[in-house]
């Protein structure tokens, strides 16, 4: 068997090439992003500073789930054999959470250029402002991730998906939307550290955790 790096470039590889094939999905999502940001500035064009933070979070938490929840659900038992064959737990684990994590990378920015088009910029740091999109989207795709390995196993895995995802989402999300709305005020107060640490830390118990479960779905 090939190295470990090399199975999960491979496979994550494969996921790009089969996005690729479905470009329609993609437009759709971007499509959803666009029309949510549009309804939003039609109906408040003008937002608080933290009702602009909380908005912006609800577009990208309610605008990427389709996105990254797809990657289990919904694939054949004939893959699922060609991927036993092919890797270990941990490298499959890996290369979807690697993987969903570029996607939510990039939904989230789009989401965010979409939405300061429309209703402007209000973050004062915006580079602590990024760094905190990202590390919690890293936290909001590997739950994805994992819910959705879980309840591809189940006959109703597009509706069991969001209510396994909730209770675990909701930490990271709260952690992060009170850094992120620290971020709009004038002077970053030591508080945000604390909240940014504590993101940092749920999205490393979060990846474990994935790599530790998944075997157990795996070997099903």
């Amino acid at each position: 068997m090939r190295a470990q790096p090399n199975i999960t470039l491979q496979l994550i590889r494969s996921e790009w090439e089969s996005d690729l094939r479905q470009k329609a999905v993609l437009a759709g999502i971007v499509l959803q992003v666009f029309t949510a940001v549009l309804v939003c500035y039609l109906a408040v064009q003008v937002l608080a500073k933290p009702a602009w933070n909380a908005v912006y979070w609800i577009l990208v938490i309610f605008g990427t789930v389709q996105g990254i929840a797809k990657n289990f659900i919904g694939v054949p038992a004939g893959r699922w054999i060609y991927l036993y064959q092919l890797s270990s737990a941990r490298q499959l684990i890996l290369s979807k959470i690697l993987y969903n994590l570029l996607t939510m990378t990039f939904l989230s920015g789009v989401t965010l250029l979409l939405y300061t088009f429309f209703m402007g910029w209000f973050a004062e740091h915006s580079g602590w402002y990024l760094l905190c999109i990202w590390l919690t989207g890293a936290g909001v795709s590997t739950v994805y991730t994992l819910v959705s390995a879980i309840s591809a196993k189940t006959r109703n895995a597009g509706l069991l998906a969001p209510v396994l995802s909730l209770p675990v989402i909701v930490p990271v999300v709260l952690a992060g939307l009170s850094a992120s709305r620290k971020c709009m005020e004038v002077n970053l107060p030591q508080a945000f550290f604390k909240d940014l640490a504590v993101v940092g830390i749920l999205d490393v118990l979060l990846i474990y955790l994935s790599l530790l479960l998944f075997s157990f779905v795996w070997q099903e």
